[in-house]
């Protein structure tokens, strides 16, 4: 089954708006704001370094982005992007609010390191999950083996994710 040609899911106004209002941390509600404001993937949001924003210019350095050799660092696409003027006054409140440090999105494990994909990735499904948006599409069943022994293990697709911002 293939499904080159399916048109991916987007989210109307009011599925925005329902999702922005049931999100309850203030990192999320930022990194969700910034990719969905500036067309960035998880990835780069999450690798966005202080010093990547330039409120001055209006506009976001995104190093490494979309990255096709994972394998290799540095060959990924380094572009700028324009923060629109909506965002400006969120993102300085939220620098003043972490202080410091290198990340804009710093870990809260460990302020050293940037949040992961799959935290901020969970904390926003949370919010669809609040809001009656994590809607199940499919589900995949698999073989694996879990140390020597083959057991079936099952995803769900959704349709809705951090990326559809």
């Amino acid at each position: 089954m293939s499904n080159n040609n399916k048109l991916p899911s987007v989210l109307n106004v009011e599925q925005l708006i329902k999702i922005f209002d049931a999100i309850d941390r203030p990192k999320v509600a930022i990194a969700s704001a910034l990719a969905f404001f500036c067309g960035l993937r998880i990835s780069e949001v999450c690798n966005l370094k202080i010093e990547d924003v330039d409120l001055e210019k209006q506009r976001l350095k995104v190093t490494d982005g979309k990255n096709s050799r994972r394998s290799l660092s540095g060959y990924g696409k380094d572009r700028y992007v324009p923060i629109p003027p909506q965002m400006i006054s969120p993102i300085k409140k939220w620098i003043e609010i972490i202080d410091g440090g290198k990340w804009l999105f710093p870990s809260d494990k460990s302020p050293d390191a940037h949040i992961r994909k799959k935290s901020l990735g969970e904390q926003y499904r949370e919010a669809l999950s609040k809001t009656g948006l994590l809607i199940p599409v499919m589900e995949l069943e698999f073989k694996t083996k879990v140390n020597g022994k083959e057991t079936i293990k099952k995803i769900v697709r959704h349709k809705y994710y951090f990326h559809t911002l």
